[in-house]
C-alpha cells in the first residue's frame, strides 16, 4: 500500500512492536516510495544491523531517520553511510551497539566513514555499548551541529584534527567515556559551542578564553585540582555551570558577578531545540541538569525551569562567600556545600529571590542566619546543616516550615523548627511564668480579702444596727416572736386536721 503513496515523505512506524522479520519482507515492498524522507522506527525490536541495507533499498533519499530504543547490534554496513548522501539526522540511542572502532565493527557510525554521512546534522549515538580506541583519521561530518556519544566506554585523544572541519557544532556530549581532549593554547576552535557536557573527562584548556558563548558547563566528576580560573569570568553567557565533584582549591571568584547571564533577566533561557534544513521536524536538545543534594544525586529534566545555576559543591574550596554572588539574582539553584568555605554568610544573599535550590551545607560557616533568607517567599529547598551557625533562625515567610534537618549539627543556632530554645526565648518564658503565679497569687489574695470584708460588712451592717439602736432591736426581736408564734399555730392547726381525717 504504501508503495503506492509515491507523494509519501514522512512515515512512523514507532512503537509498533516490529521485528527483523517484518522489515525484510516488508521494506523491498516500499521500494517504490523513494520520496520518504522522515522515517521513524523507535521503540520496536530490531535487532540486525541488516536493517541498514533495507533502509538503503527503501528510500536513499532520507532525511531523518530514527532507530532509538531498539535492541540493534551487529556492523552498521558501509554501503548504508555511503548512500545515505541526503540524511542529516540519525537518531540511534538506547541500543545495544558495541565493539571497537574498526572499519568492519559494529560502530561504522564512528569508523573513518563517517564523514560520508555529509549531510548530517544532528548524531546521537549515547547510552549504547560503544567501547575502543578513536581513530586517529576519524572525521566527523562537516555540517554536524549536534554530537553526542555520552554514556559509552571510549577510550583516547579527540584532537584539534577531529573537529577541524566542523563550524556548525554547537552541541557536544562526549560525558561519561574515557576521552580526553587535547589541544594546543592557542588554538582557535572553528565553532562557537552553545552547550557542552564533560563529565567524568579531562579538561580543556580554551573552554572560558574561546568558547565565550558557552551557555551550559558540565565538568562535574573528574580530577580537576587547583584554583579556579579566572578565564570562566569570560563566560558571559553561561546559564548553567557545573564544577562539582573535584579537587578544586582556592576562593570563590569574585568575578562571577561578571556571568551576566544569570544576573539578568533580559537573558532568556536557551532553547536547546535544533531545527533540520528542509524537513519540519524539530528534535529537542536532551540536556539533563545534575543537582547534588544532601549527598545524592538529583537529576532534574524540565532545564527550562532550572537552568541558571551553580554547582561548586564536593571541592576543597576556602574562603567567604563573596557578596558579589548576591548580583546574580536570575540563579534558581546555588551549591557550595562540601567545601571547607568559612566566614558568616553574607547578607546579600537574600537578594536571589529566584533561588530554589540552596545547599550551604557541611562547610565552616559561623554567626548569624542573615535576615534576608527569611525575604525569600518562593517554595524552596533549603541546607544549612553542619555548620557553626549560632543565633535565632530568622522569623520569615518559610524558615520555621524547613524539617528539623536543614539545621542540623549547628551547635550553637536555636529557634523554630529546632527543638532548641533561644536564651530570650528561655528568659521570656520564666518571666511569663512569674507573672502567671504572681497574677494567681493576687487573685487568691483579692478572694480571701473580699470574703472578709464582705463577712465583715454583712455582719455589722446588720447586728451592728440591731445592737446599738434600740427601737430596731425591739422591732427585730418582736417580728421574730411574731414568726415563730405563726409557724407554731400553723403546726398545731395542721396536726389536728390530719387526725379527723383519720378519724373520718
Amino acid at each position: 500500500m504504501i508503495g503506492k503513496l509515491p507523494s509519501l515523505q514522512e512515515l512512523d512506524l514507532s512503537s509498533n512492536d516490529l521485528s527483523d522479520h517484518f522489515m525484510s519482507l516488508t521494506l523491498s515492498e516500499f521500494n517504490s516510495s523513494n520520496s520518504v524522507s522522515v522515517f521513524y522506527l523507535s521503540g520496536n525490536r530490531f535487532t540486525s544491523s541488516a536493517i541498514f541495507r533495507c533502509l538503503v533499498n527503501f528510500s536513499p533519499n532520507l532525511v531523518t531517520l530514527d532507530l532509538r530504543f531498539n535492541l540493534l547490534e551487529g556492523p552498521i554496513p558501509y554501503e548504508f553511510s555511503k548512500a545515505m548522501n541526503s540524511l542529516e539526522n540519525l537518531y540511534l540511542a538506547r541500543n545495544k551497539l558495541k565493539g571497537g572502532l574498526s572499519f568492519n565493527q559494529i560502530t561504522g557510525t564512528l569508523s573513518s566513514n563517517l564523514y560520508t554521512f555529509t549531510s548530517l546534522r544532528t548524531l546521537y549515538l549515547d547510552h549504547n555499548m560503544l567501547n575502543g580506541t578513536i581513530p586517529r583519521d576519524l572525521q566527523f561530518p562537516s555540517y554536524l551541529v549536534t554530537l553526542d556519544i555520552s554514556y559509552s566506554s571510549l577510550k583516547g585523544v579527540l584532537t584539534k584534527s577531529h573537529f577541524a572541519n566542523m563550524p556548525k557544532l554547537k552541541h557536544l556530549d562526549i560525558s561519561n567515556n574515557s576521552l580526553a581532549l587535547r589541544f594546543n593554547h592557542n588554538w582557535i576552535p572553528p565553532f562557537q559551542l552553545k552547550s557542552i557536557n564533560m563529565r567524568s573527562c579531562p579538561i580543556p584548556s580554551w573552554i572560558g578564553i574561546e568558547l565565550q558563548q558557552l551557555k551550559v558547563l558540565s565538568l562535574r566528576s573528574n580530577q580537576f585540582s587547583g584554583s579556579l580560573s579566572l578565564h570562566l569570568c569570560n563566560l558571559t553567557s553561561i546559564q548553567f555551570l557545573d564544577l562539582s565533584l573535584n579537587n578544586l582549591g582556592g576562593e570563590i571568584l569574585k568575578c562571577f558577578k561578571n556571568l551576566i547571564a544569570m544576573a539578568q533577566e533580559s537573558f532568556s533561557i536557551y532553547p536547546y531545540n535544533i531545527y533540520s534544513i528542509g524537513v519540519v521536524y524539530v528534535k529537542e536538545f536532551d540536556l539533563n541538569a545534575f543537582l547534588m543534594w544532601k549527598g545524592v544525586e538529583q537529576i532534574f529534566k524540565n532545564t527550562r525551569l532550572l537552568l541558571k545555576g551553580i554547582d561548586l559543591s564536593n571541592n576543597q574550596l576556602v574562603g567567604e562567600i563573596p557578596a558579589e554572588l548576591g548580583t546574580l539574582i536570575e540563579l534558581v539553584s546555588l551549591n557550595l556545600s562540601r567545601n571547607n568555605l568559612t566566614g558568616e554568610i553574607p547578607l546579600q544573599i537574600g537578594q536571589l529571590r529566584l533561588v530554589e535550590f540552596l545547599n550551604l551545607s557541611r562547610n565552616h560557616f559561623f554567626g548569624p542566619i542573615p535576615s534576608s533568607l527569611a525575604q525569600i517567599d518562593r517554595q524552596m529547598m533549603l541546607d544549612l546543616s553542619h555548620n557553626n551557625l549560632s543565633g535565632k533562625i530568622p522569623i520569615g515567610t518559610q524558615l520555621q516550615s524547613f524539617d528539623a534537618s536543614s539545621y542540623e549539627e549547628n551547635l550553637n543556632l536555636c529557634g523554630k523548627p529546632l527543638e532548641k530554645k533561644c536564651p530570650e526565648e528561655e528568659e521570656s518564658h520564666k518571666h511569663q511564668a512569674i507573672f502567671e503565679e504572681e497574677k494567681d497569687s493576687l487573685f487568691s489574695k483579692g478572694f480571701y480579702w473580699s470574703m472578709a470584708l464582705g463577712f465583715i460588712t454583712g455582719f455589722w451592717g446588720v447586728f451592728g444596727t440591731i445592737l446599738f439602736n434600740r427601737s430596731w432591736r425591739h422591732a427585730y426581736f418582736r417580728f421574730l416572736s411574731n414568726v415563730a408564734n405563726t409557724i407554731y399555730v400553723n403546726m398545731i392547726v395542721n396536726a389536728i386536721k390530719c387526725k379527723r381525717s383519720l378519724k373520718g
